[in-house]
């Protein structure tokens, strides 16, 4: 499974909840390049959690 960020994401919590995930800065003060987010949806009730480090 692969899957690739924007990087101009959206930080406002809950942004992407309609789309089934949301996405959430580890530290919401650290901008820099690659700073790490967390991805986390629902399939079939178990939580699908990650960790992203996307590029800017």
């Amino acid at each position: 499974m692969a899957a690739t960020l924007n990087p101009d994401f959206a930080t406002t919590p809950g942004y992407y909840r309609p789309y089934g995930f949301d996405l959430t800065p580890l530290n919401p003060r650290d901008t820099r390049e690659g700073a790490p987010v967390r991805p986390s949806s629902r399939i079939d009730e178990e939580p699908l959690d990650l960790l992203a480090h996307p590029a800017r």
